[in-house]
């Protein structure tokens, strides 16, 4: 049940943290308010979007931590974000001026993600090895 709990948890964080991303992204940049005109104002949806973001990043986590996969759970959520980022510019309703935006995010995301995936190669619960030193005792 616990891990039932905690997949769900993981897998809706997720779900969410991507529709905001692909909302955000699609819509490119914009601004809203202040004495400078406005080329390209806010949906009001923004802000619903971006308030989406930290609750999804914390249920997420809460159920990456209970199935005890949050560094995999990272890796995954930059690397999908970064293929919805670069699909969300090349939907229906995307801004024209989002797309450069939404690939440059793609392509930082993406990095970023397989820089993590890298991190977790192997026993994610072993440590690194120096050469010329005796192997830690192992933990119980």
């Amino acid at each position: 049940m616990k891990k039932a709990v905690g997949a769900l948890l993981l897998l809706a964080g997720l779900a969410l943290w991507e529709l905001s991303v692909f909302h955000l992204v699609q819509h490119g940049t914009c601004a809203s308010g202040g004495p400078y005109e406005i080329r390209n104002p806010c949906p009001h949806s923004t802000w619903t979007w971006l308030g989406l973001l930290v609750p999804a990043a914390v249920v997420g986590l809460i159920g990456a931590g209970i199935l005890d996969v949050v560094s995999q759970a990272w890796a995954a959520a930059w690397l999908v974000s970064a293929v919805v980022s670069v699909v969300a510019v090349y939907t229906p309703g995307a801004r024209e001026g989002a797309k450069t935006g939404g690939i440059i995010v793609g392509i930082v995301w993406g990095a970023l993600g397989l820089l993590f995936a890298f991190l977790n190669v192997g026993d994610r619960k072993a440590k690194w090895k120096i050469p010329g030193r005796p192997a830690p005792p192992p933990e119980f």
